[in-house]
């Protein structure tokens, strides 16, 4: 689900979705001498395209790091399973806490 909304998100025709089709919106309506609702001079609708395109690309970067991490994490599992690889913890083993005065 998480995938198929990022690609939404970055890649939809609906402006109202997508963050480069609405970037285009923008621009489109900038060069017919027009300004996009939201916008009261041309340097904020230049600043709006600029965010839609860094949140495409964010979106994209967080999309690309789901599938890394995914991806890592089945290679190290199917090595642990084949037992090529033992499991590695970075867990500090349980150590009971004494007592103290007033527990």
């Amino acid at each position: 689900v998480t995938m198929t909304a990022g690609w939404t998100k970055i890649f939809s025709a609906d402006p109202k979705l997508g963050f480069l089709s609405h970037a285009a919106m923008v621009a489109e309506r900038v060069a017919a001498g027009a300004l996009p609702a939201g916008a009261r001079v041309a340097a904020d609708a230049t600043k709006m395209m600029f965010n839609d395109r860094l949140d495409a690309a964010v979106a994209g970067f967080f999309m690309v790091s789901v599938v890394v991490i995914l991806a890592d994490s089945a290679l190290v599992w199917w090595r642990v399973l084949r037992s090529d690889q033992a499991p590695v913890s970075s867990e500090v083993p349980f150590q009971p806490r004494t007592a103290f005065a007033g527990d």
